[in-house]
């Protein structure tokens, strides 16, 4: 994948910079201290290693394979390499030793995390075994060593699960707050607001030259005699069944559904020319007359009935509210000619399906 089509996590950005960080500072301690050039070998390598990775990241390799690559270097290469070249630096092997670990724990999750400890604590063990009398350690420390690293595994993994968590319920706010900027409170579709952001982003899409789209703009017959007559309650219950019968109607991802206002409700079809908005229009009228909504006031049917206008995109229109406005005129054409009925906007005739 393509460097230029993601972005890195905390974890990999942490991880791409921290040894040559810590490599860096390493070096310079050992010159200020006047060691031997030979002492910083494996620090330079580390640097050149861990900048090579950084290096490929930004190209066509996978990050997961070099995120991986990178932490199993540092466990079975780096951390003994560390021990057997410099265990005369005991103090600076146990601090390298237990920043791995914490890099370690804070980079891998579940059954790769709790073998990568097993493997590493027992590496380790062997290490301090080995070289147990170089380092003039008591026997404690052989003991100490282990149970300090595992004490650390799973502090660090308490701390990391407090954060995930922190974090999804951040996620779940800031979801909420999307949804109520989005969702019209008493129909649960889509309200206008989100309506003006998703055509531009759909009209955009069909301008670079990708499948057309239609929209259909419907308005529930005689509304206001509806409430006249059962009242507000009644009116909002009606609401919301023909927006479940929109909802049930439209399942594309491609498609959305949006209460317009008032009585009136707008369907974006992503990918459909004027037959498949037809017969979509169709399809949702003939749900509505199976539902049988009692309408007792009604002039033209004892049920609720929907006039719709239909359009469909092409070149003529200059934006997409010119579409909406060719829509809207459909459905008032639709209104003035009976109600009840589907009407389609065709370059400047109206056609009745």
């Amino acid at each position: 994948m393509d460097r230029k089509e993601e972005s890195y996590s905390i974890r990999e950005q942490i991880f791409l910079m921290f040894m040559p960080f810590c490599t860096l500072i390493s070096i310079i301690s050992l010159l200020t201290n006047k060691n031997d050039i030979r002492s910083n070998v494996l620090f330079i390598i580390a640097i050149a290693y861990f900048t090579t990775l950084t290096y490929l990241s930004y190209k066509k390799v996978s990050i997961p394979i070099i995120h991986r690559l990178g932490i199993y270097v540092l466990i079975f290469l780096i951390l003994p390499v560390l021990w057997l070249r410099e265990v005369e630096y005991f103090p600076l092997n146990i601090t390298y030793t237990i920043l791995i670990f914490m890099l370690l724990n804070y980079l891998t999750v579940g059954k790769e995390r709790i073998t990568l400890n097993i493997l590493g604590i027992t590496l380790l063990e062997s290490l301090l075994l080995i070289f147990h009398d170089k380092i003039q350690t008591t026997t404690p420390w052989i003991i100490l060593f282990p149970l300090v690293f595992l004490f650390l595994a799973l502090l660090l993994i308490t701390i990391e699960r407090a954060y995930e968590i922190e974090k999804l319920n951040t996620q779940e706010r800031e979801d909420k707050l999307t949804k109520l900027t989005r969702i019209d409170h008493l129909t649960g579709l889509y309200n206008r607001n989100y309506m003006e952001q998703k055509l531009k982003s759909v009209h955009n899409i069909w301008k670079r030259g990708v499948q057309t789209y239609s929209l259909i703009m419907l308005d529930i017959d005689y509304f206001k005699d509806y409430n006249d007559y059962y009242g507000h309650i009644k009116g909002d219950n009606c609401l919301k069944i023909i927006s479940s019968i929109l909802q049930e109607q439209i399942t594309r991802d491609t498609d959305y559904a949006f209460r317009y206002g008032g009585e009136e409700f707008l369907i974006i079809l992503g990918f459909t020319d004027v037959y498949g908005a037809e017969f979509v229009a169709n399809k949702i009228k003939a749900a509505i007359d199976v539902a049988k909504i009692e309408h007792n006031s009604s002039k033209i049917s004892n049920y609720i009935t929907i006039s719709m206008g239909i359009s469909t995109i092409n070149e003529t229109y200059n934006s997409f509210s010119d579409l909406l406005l060719m829509t809207d005129k459909a459905l008032y054409q639709a209104k003035n000619s009976g109600r009840n009925r589907v009407i389609h906007y065709k370059e400047d005739s109206l056609v009745t399906t």
